[in-house]
């Protein structure tokens, strides 16, 4: 495609960083990488993940199921990706928790284990 890091991360909305990472083999590529990849440079989800056929997509109108699985897909993405930060939210807000728990237990100098069962 004849661009530097730089120029296909900004394409993408990544880091030169990230992507060198991901080059480098640090990282494997998300799935919401790998499809903005697709869908902005047309490449060939089949050569993608297999190297088979050709890389890019030929010039076609999308059929109204396509149109719909993507708009589906984009849909899930995002969804995935919303579950994740609450995930990540209430994990943060466990944690924190936990520490008062925690706190607590030392100031009335208890062990802050659970009890066994």
């Amino acid at each position: 495609m004849g661009l530097s890091i730089k120029e296909f991360a900004d394409k993408l909305g990544y880091s030169a960083g990230n992507i060198s990472e991901i080059e480098n083999s640090k990282y494997d590529p998300s799935f919401r990488l790998l499809n903005k990849i697709i869908i902005t440079f047309n490449i060939n989800a089949n050569w993608l993940f297999t190297g088979q056929g050709s890389i890019f997509m030929e010039n076609k109108i999308k059929t109204e199921e396509e149109r719909n699985l993507e708009s589906r897909l984009q849909k899930l993405i995002k969804e995935k990706n919303s579950l994740e930060k609450k995930i990540m939210d209430l994990d943060k807000e466990l944690q924190e928790l936990d520490r008062e728990f925690r706190e607590i237990c030392m100031r009335k100098d208890l062990n802050p284990k659970l009890s066994e069962s």
